[in-house]
């Protein structure tokens, strides 16, 4: 147990993690084959416009690729964060996204 003086990182880790075990870090994780959740991708300034996986990612919902952004410098703060204008842009799209969806 951490003293009340060990940094409140340690603290919150540790309390969380107490109940793991070396088994819980050998076990795999099954994926679901519902078609439940949904994947986006945000860009990074002029990186690539395209998600590698697509096709992957495709099996478990929609995917919003959002590299149609990345050679736009007004909407980026700098190489890997988006502006204010480009959060607004992209959280448009994916509010948009989400409505069209049928849950």
């Amino acid at each position: 147990m951490p003293s009340p003086t060990a940094p409140f990182g340690s603290r919150i880790l540790l309390r969380f993690c107490r109940n793991l075990t070396p088994r819980s870090f050998r076990s795999k994780p099954k994926l679901t084959t519902a078609r439940s959740s949904s994947s986006s991708t945000l860009p990074m300034f002029d990186g690539p416009r395209t998600v590698s996986d697509e096709d992957f990612l495709k099996q478990f919902g929609p995917v919003l690729n959002y590299g149609d952004l990345a050679p736009h410098d007004e909407l980026f703060e700098n190489w890997s964060h988006l502006n204010h204008a480009g959060a607004m842009n992209a959280s448009g799209r994916l509010a948009d996204a989400i409505a069209g969806l049928d849950l």
